[in-house]
């Protein structure tokens, strides 16, 4: 090439240069075109099966939830430690309406009592359309500060024309050990918080993740005993962010929702919802868990479930724990049918449980939206306008 271009012109080598560049140049532009349109590729394929990977998971559950359900469904209403429907009802009815005040518990497991520092009681007389029970944990205060700053706090809900009430449910700072337990300066911390809002309702148990149970069912009796005139009972998350004015016109009219009136309903009227035209009936609704219908027996598993607390080889229908919404006559025949069917660690199976056995169909509401960006779900979710949605969480749930 040297031997060459001395043989050229300065105006001969200076074209040969020019056309030299031109050409690694444009090499050079075609090689990262095709790096870009492979990676390009690449990530719209792997996008793709992802979603196909979603699709046919979500049709194989779906299918899959009629076949378990139409093979197990004779196992599911005999379950060994449990009762028949039938009994079940019988029961709840005897209860609700005291015939008989000689029955006994089969257990005692949610009998625990409610600490001095609980909330007082409703009033003689007071009424509240929607009670809010929010679990929480002792470490948990920067999310229940996040709470108040938003929605749970007297001030915003003094300004709706509902009579809204909510409590976070606690286990006892002083009986906790372990993991979960606190140092002095964070209980010095948590007792002030706890006389400052006085939004507390405190059970005299240990407050961990295993007993989510006995905290749900601990609301439950709170809210019978003290504050039992009410429409609505939700229990929440403390990590869920919950919209109060989409909450209202759902319970306004669930199945017309979001097409409803704008403005909040008149609370003057005797009960708000059209559920409760007629008296109030039977609701359990919230994100219906469609994908596990067998439980998980692996001891390092989050939500493991022992052979011997929970027999049963398949899962009934329930809405997960994030946001359960359900209304007074299913809250009330729950609480009283619960001390006769055994504790179950996990909280919104056994409110599953229950329901089953009362014969309550849960409810999948699609109004909740996921912000966890590497889950499957958020890939549908960001589609979806978050002015009808009526909570946000960061959790990660699967299909409807």
């Amino acid at each position: 090439m040297g031997l060459y271009m001395r043989g050229l012109s300065a105006r001969q080598k200076s074209a040969r240069m020019f056309h030299s560049n031109r050409y690694f140049k444009s090499r050079h532009r075609t090689r990262m075109l095709n790096f870009i349109l492979c990676g390009y590729t690449l990530t719209m394929t792997f996008l793709a099966l992802m979603i196909l990977r979603f699709v046919i998971a979500c049709k194989l559950v779906t299918l899959g939830t009629d076949i378990v359900a139409r093979q197990n469904n004779e196992k599911l209403e005999f379950w060994p430690f449990s009762l028949s429907r039938e009994v079940a009802l019988s029961l709840v009815a005897n209860l609700t309406f005291k015939k008989y005040s000689s029955i006994s518990p089969l257990h005692s497991d949610f009998d625990v009592g409610f600490l001095p520092d609980s909330i007082p009681p409703c009033h003689p007389g007071e009424r509240n359309d929607v009670i809010i029970l929010i679990k929480t944990s002792l470490k948990n205060s920067s999310r229940r500060k996040k709470l108040r700053a938003s929605w749970a706090n007297k001030k915003y809900l003094s300004k709706l024309s509902t009579r809204v009430k909510y409590a976070f449910l606690l286990g006892s700072k002083s009986k906790t050990s372990g993991p979960e337990s606190l140092d002095a300066a964070e209980m010095d911390d948590l007792q002030e918080e706890i006389n400052y809002h006085k939004d507390f309702i405190i059970g005299d148990f240990q407050d961990k993740y295993r007993q989510l149970t006995v905290k749900v069912m601990m609301g439950f009796r709170w809210v019978q005993k003290h504050c039992p005139d009410f429409e609505f009972q939700v229990s929440l998350d403390d990590d869920m962010e919950l919209n109060m004015v989409n909450l209202l016109k759902f319970l306004e009219d669930p199945e017309r929702y979001p097409q409803v009136q704008d403005q909040l309903p008149n609370w003057n009227k005797a009960g708000f919802s059209k559920l409760c035209i007629n008296g109030c009936k039977d609701f359990y609704a919230g994100y219906v868990l469609h994908h596990n219908y067998f439980p998980q027996r692996q001891i390092n598993e989050t939500h493991h479930i022992s052979l011997e607390e929970y027999p049963p080889e398949t899962l009934p229908l329930y809405v997960t724990g994030m946001i359960v919404i359900m209304s007074k006559a299913t809250a009330t025949s729950m609480n009283n049918l619960a001390q006769f069917v055994p504790h179950v660690t996990i909280d919104d199976l056994y409110l599953g449980i229950l329901a089953r056995k009362l014969g309550i169909r849960a409810v999948n509401i699609n109004r909740f939206i996921s912000t966890k960006f590497n889950s499957l779900r958020f890939i549908f979710d960001v589609s979806k306008s978050p002015k009808n949605a009526i909570a946000k969480t960061n959790q990660e749930f699967f299909c409807d």
